[in-house]
């Protein structure tokens, strides 16, 4: 992968992302099991710890990771039933 710069390694950013994700899965689990109030898939993010503010390289990631997979922004996106979608096509495998 490439920024402006040249070469650039990804692998600790994404691997940051998925720690986060698993985070928000679980969150998202707990939220679905209590009936409390979902909230967007961005903000589930932030609370698990990815933020990827004005780093361009965490833009990517972010965007590789969610954006590309769900064809929606995280912004857009319910944290709650994201989750329960991706796990429902996994099984449907």
């Amino acid at each position: 992968t490439f920024n402006e710069t040249g070469p650039l390694q990804f692998t600790d950013l994404l691997d940051t992302y998925e720690d986060a994700y698993s985070t928000l899965e679980q969150d998202a689990g707990y939220i679905l099991s209590e009936n409390l109030q979902d909230r967007s898939f961005r903000s589930g993010l932030r609370l698990a710890g990815w933020k990827p503010g004005q780093n361009k390289a965490a833009q990517a990631v972010d965007w590789w990771e969610f954006d590309w997979e769900y064809a929606v922004s995280p912004e857009e996106s319910s944290q709650e039933f994201a989750i329960v979608n991706y796990v429902y096509k996994m099984i449907l495998r």
